[in-house]
């Protein structure tokens, strides 16, 4: 089980956490701005805790 990420849901239950998006922090710029806005358009779009994370 190393390297793996783990969601721990509210009733305790622990699932897999596969990370959705990935960037390239070392080549792009990634602005705070940018990143407010990423995170406001997966709290509109996203109902589910699991897919918001």
């Amino acid at each position: 089980m190393t390297g793996q990420d783990w969601l721990v849901q509210n009733d305790g239950q622990c699932k897999p956490f596969v990370e959705v998006y990935q960037h390239d922090y070392e080549t792009d710029s990634y602005r705070l701005y940018r990143f407010l806005t990423d995170l406001e358009d997966v709290l509109h779009y996203c109902t589910d805790d699991l897919l918001q994370l």
